[in-house]
């Protein structure tokens, strides 16, 4: 009898976490909230005009003006030779400088950001928020 009751318990627990689980989803489909993200942003801290540094100490543009995604974007595609040449992945940590770090420009499709070295342009497509990086 204990274990059948052991396990109704059990189920009734994880039912419950279901539920927060879909209401979770259900705020997040609706623009209303998005919880997870919430919580996470808690180990976040703002370090200049759209970026964060996480626990850890890395860098990372908090994309979050965009619909209603919010994004971390953490290191990004930086094309030393223009759009034309090839392109590797850059981190942002050891890319931005953050003390020279401003938004120069923004239009309805992207948002444009300088430093002493490079240029970096956020754009939002139908799959998300990205960054690409260019020599100034």
């Amino acid at each position: 009898m204990s274990r059948f009751k052991s396990g109704k318990c059990f189920f009734s627990y994880a039912m419950g976490v279901v539920c927060w689980l879909m209401l979770f989803a259900a705020l997040k489909w609706h623009c209303t909230a998005d919880i997870l993200k919430t919580i996470d942003s808690l180990w976040l801290k703002k370090a200049g005009d759209g970026l964060v540094i996480n626990l850890l100490g890395n860098l990372a543009f908090h994309a979050d003006d965009y619909d209603c995604e919010e994004q971390f974007i953490y290191s990004a595609h930086y094309y030393p030779n223009g759009m034309d040449g090839e392109y590797k992945i850059s981190n942002l940590t050891d890319t931005i400088d953050m003390v020279s770090w401003k938004k120069v420009d923004s239009d309805a499709i992207s948002t444009t950001y300088v430093d002493k070295s490079f240029k970096y342009i956020v754009y939002s497509t139908s799959d998300g928020v990205y960054m690409r990086i260019f020599q100034k």
